[in-house]
């Protein structure tokens, strides 16, 4: 989800989303992730900070885990999402 990560660039936290284009797991992160080890190297208090926030903002997800996105949500939703996740990224990087 790069849309996902540009937001973290303007908020000045480096967020990142690997995984496929429908599933993701946001996680801030350094460190490039490239498999279990370097994904371990993230901040997972921010990363769980992060998805707490999004679910304050109406956003259905398990903190710290995988997002998904389905042939349901249109790009109404996707852009609620992304809006949700600036607003959420503010208050963890306080």
């Amino acid at each position: 989800m790069f849309v996902l990560v540009e937001v973290g660039r303007r908020v000045g936290l480096p967020l990142q989303a690997p995984g496929e284009a429908m599933v993701f797991q946001p996680t801030i992160t350094e460190h490039e992730v490239s498999d279990a080890r370097t994904l371990a190297k993230q901040d997972a208090k921010a990363t769980y900070a992060f998805g707490v926030e999004l679910v304050r903002e109406g956003i259905l997800m398990n903190p710290g885990a995988k997002m998904y996105v389905s042939t349901v949500h249109d790009d109404a939703d996707v852009d609620r999402t992304l809006e949700a996740a600036e607003r959420a990224l503010r208050r963890v990087k306080g």
